[in-house]
């Protein structure tokens, strides 16, 4: 009897193994202006969304305003890193999904594209062009625009 007992043991921990043994909460991939999603070992926040109608040089396109998003990147992993704005597209309300608008409108504050060194942060905008007063704005993140399809997460921006 007790060999059984140790066979059905060794049984139901293999399987227990083999399974995970237990429920994974699944990868929470929705998050608000304000929260952080942690994704590889890299925290991202939006730390702020303005809008804008632009200035004398540049004007978004009739109907539509520049939205501002501020991100704040820090590398908790034990690598460096590499972020890129390019990485970051926006949706709309209508499904529509775009790259960030080339503008002047905030240049001197641009996220743009570099390295992150273990322990390393960095702070800056990316400017898309939206159809004014959008309630439906989602800031994906696709984690390298050249292998990925699908986003890893998205920040709810209304």
């Amino acid at each position: 009897m007790k060999k059984l007992l140790s066979v059905v043991l060794v049984l139901l921990m293999g399987l227990c193994f083999l399974t995970g043994c237990g429920d994974e909460e699944p990868q929470k991939t929705s998050f608000k202006v304000g929260e952080t999603a942690t994704y590889e070992g890299v925290n991202y926040t939006v730390t702020k969304v303005k809008k804008s109608k632009g200035g004398d040089f540049d004007k978004p396109k009739k109907g539509h305003e520049y939205v501002i998003v501020t991100l704040k990147i820090e590398n908790k992993s034990e690598e460096t890193v590499d972020f890129n704005s390019l990485d970051w597209r926006m949706e709309n309300s209508k499904g529509k999904v775009e790259n960030e608008t080339l503008s002047i409108e905030a240049t001197d504050t641009a996220l743009g594209s570099g390295d992150l060194k273990t322990g390393g942060s960095t702070k800056g905008t990316i400017v898309f062009e939206e159809p004014k007063k959008d309630k439906g704005l989602k800031l994906h993140y696709y984690g390298n625009i050249f292998t990925s399809d699908e986003s890893a997460f998205h920040f709810v921006l209304n």
